[in-house]
């Protein structure tokens, strides 16, 4: 039996334990040693798995496809492959795979080591804009087979919205609605930052063998720390996936040679823009797409003739909109209140009902002096501060605290029921 969890399909309890294995053979790896690896960290922890995809007020934000470029076939697993990252992170990339390959050439580490001798691009940037697109489909079957499940008919766009805004609030904290949102959750990638390079295509649940081929690799220390001087950060929940470290001294003066300006603050700011501003544009037009996918051509009710006094079938049928059409049916502050009501839903905010209608107001009011984008940045400035939502560091250390306050507090009451149950079993065993 394996220490670590090759796959996900066993006991809930058994693999509760052989993750938090992993975990703490994750954490030794990069505290421990002659060598601590302080590069390594875990994408999952509090803002980590934000990186690359928020700015520093924690809006979601997009990268721009000018500042990409393509990967030499030299560090790609096949010549007919095409991945891309930011310019300056293919440089440093392609530097360090050479000189891991120099390394092996030299005998200083393992030429036969499969992923950690001559470094290879498996995954790379990924399209944020064609993977929402990809899942915003999925997620509107999702919503038709909901609405047919509950016996919701959909005819009308005042069918439809009052459909939506009453399955939504249960189901966006788990299924974004918005790419806003779903740049933030678990199912946008963190490569759609081009700053994130993966050197495998391993089964991220496979424990087993991060272990088998990374940890215990013998060119492990090599590789942490080779990354770490060439200015990459290792993921050790995966750790065949790199990330720029934007604040380290090689990569800003990469980011320089390149053109851009340096550090994190430098580079979200030429590289990067926002989501919500994009976004807004479309917002209309996606809910109109998902209109056509969830509304019924028709409805049948019973009915009594007034000719006849019979019961007889009676059909409805859908009226057809074009997008105009959709579009003119309701005005601009609708569809803007309606957004906001939706990004609500969305967030882990503690906003009250009037704190929602003020905010609402204020965008609306910015708006009509025909600053569009400047209402959905306050906005979203406002929605989008990260205190203690689960999960944030902040939420993490509240929690730890509060646990171990309460385990102290309790501490004894456990023990006197311990002991009480060791009693009760001498007890028995006199009798």
């Amino acid at each position: 039996m394996s220490k670590y969890v090759k796959k996900t399909t066993i006991p809930l309890k058994s693999l509760f334990y052989k993750r938090t294995k992993y975990f703490r053979k994750s954490i030794t790896a990069s505290t421990e040693g002659s060598h601590p690896h302080e590069n390594l960290v875990n994408y999952h922890l509090a803002e980590f798995n934000m990186y690359g995809k928020v700015d520093q007020q924690y809006v979601p934000m997009i990268l721009n496809q000018s500042a990409l470029r393509k990967f030499s076939s030299k560090v790609l697993v096949s010549p007919d492959e095409t991945h891309q990252a930011v310019d300056f992170v293919v440089d440093l990339f392609e530097q360090m795979a050479q000189q891991f390959e120099k390394c092996a050439m030299m005998g200083k580490i393992n030429p036969k080591d499969p992923y950690l001798s001559n470094l290879k691009v498996y995954k790379a940037y990924t399209d944020p804009t064609m993977r929402y697109n990809q899942y915003f489909a999925l997620m509107a079957n999702t919503l038709k087979t909901q609405l047919r499940k509950r016996g919701i008919v959909v005819l009308t766009m005042d069918d439809f919205m009052s459909a939506l805004l009453q399955i939504l609030p249960g189901a966006t904290l788990q299924t974004p609605f918005t790419q806003v949102a779903w740049t933030k959750s678990k199912y946008c990638p963190s490569r759609v930052s081009g700053l994130v390079v993966e050197i495998a295509d391993l089964e991220y649940n496979d424990d087993q063998q991060k272990i088998d081929l990374f940890y215990n690799s013998l060119n492990w220390d090599f590789y942490v720390q080779t990354c770490n001087s060439y200015g990459f950060v290792v993921d050790s929940s995966a750790p065949w996936r790199l990330m720029a470290d934007l604040d380290s001294k090689i990569m800003m003066d990469a980011q320089s040679r390149a053109g851009h300006g340096a550090g994190v603050t430098g580079t979200l700011r030429s590289l990067f823009h926002s989501v919500p501003v994009t976004y807004i544009d479309r917002f209309e037009k996606d809910l109109y797409n998902l209109f056509l996918v969830v509304r019924s051509p028709h409805t049948t009710t019973p009915s009594i003739c007034a000719y006849s006094n019979k019961l007889s079938p009676l059909v409805t049928y859908a009226p057809f909109y074009t997008f105009g059409q959709f579009n003119s049916l309701k005005s601009a502050e609708y569809y803007i209140k309606t957004y906001c009501r939706i990004r609500f839903l969305e967030e882990e905010s503690t906003f009250t009902p009037s704190e929602q209608l003020r905010l609402i107001d204020d965008c609306i009011a910015v708006m009509n002096t025909g600053q569009i984008n400047v209402a959905i940045k306050n906005f979203e400035y406002v929605l989008n501060k990260p205190f203690d939502y689960i999960g944030s560091f902040s939420y993490n250390s509240k929690y730890a605290t509060a646990k171990d306050e309460y385990e102290r507090k309790h501490s004894g009451d456990q023990r006197e029921a311990e002991r009480e149950v060791q009693r009760i079993k001498d007890r028995r065993n006199l009798k």
